[in-house]
């Protein structure tokens, strides 16, 4: 009785150590490690959901790649890129939240955002797993999440911002491949 009580014991605390450790804080910025891009902020400074500080925009935005979105009407923003740049946010079937594997794609639109004051309509997308409606409905809850995470964890006007729901009008995939996570996602057009 008493060796089953130390392993039940060892096991409690091993997993609260891993919980712990999942969301620990080094720089004590109030970003867990795990979510942090800039992980030895100093002490002190305003930080973007992102863990990096909120006075460095322009270093950010002028480091990595340019992006090139596609306009509602058409055409390109900025008018002189090339070649449009694929920058979509997948999600589990019938999922609405994030993931966090996605995390480095909302950080290539946060710098966008951070670069330029460009409107923005969120275009959810679904597969075709769903009836219409659901398909409809779970599109535009995606659109909606990644506004509030922009809005909300980043502090974004929400004038910025646009959302639609296309169900699964746009779903590359039949049915037998519902499960493909590249119709269950979340686009972004400039307007």
């Amino acid at each position: 009785m008493k060796l089953s009580l130390l392993y039940s014991l060892a096991l409690l605390i091993s997993l609260f150590s891993l919980q712990a450790g999942a969301w620990s804080d080094t720089d004590d910025d109030g970003v867990p490690d795990l979510k942090d891009a800039c992980p030895n902020t100093s002490e002190n400074v305003e930080v973007w959901a992102d863990g990096c500080a909120k006075d460095s925009v322009k270093a950010m935005t002028s480091i990595g790649e340019a992006l090139c979105f596609e306009r509602v009407g058409g055409g390109r923003y900025p008018e002189a890129c090339s070649p449009i740049t694929p920058l979509s946010i997948h999600f589990d079937l019938g999922k609405v939240d994030m993931g966090f594997e996605q995390v480095p794609n909302l950080n290539r639109l946060v710098k966008f955002l951070k670069g330029n004051s460009a409107k923005v309509r969120i275009v959810g997308h679904s597969d075709t797993s769903g009836s219409a409606k659901t398909n409809e409905t779970i599109s535009l809850a995606r659109a909606n999440n990644i506004k509030h995470i922009l809005t909300q964890d980043y502090g974004f006007d929400g004038t910025r911002f646009s959302v639609r729901g296309m169900g699964s009008k746009a779903a590359k995939h039949n049915k037998s491949k519902s499960n493909n996570s590249a119709d269950r996602r979340v686009e972004f057009l400039v307007e």
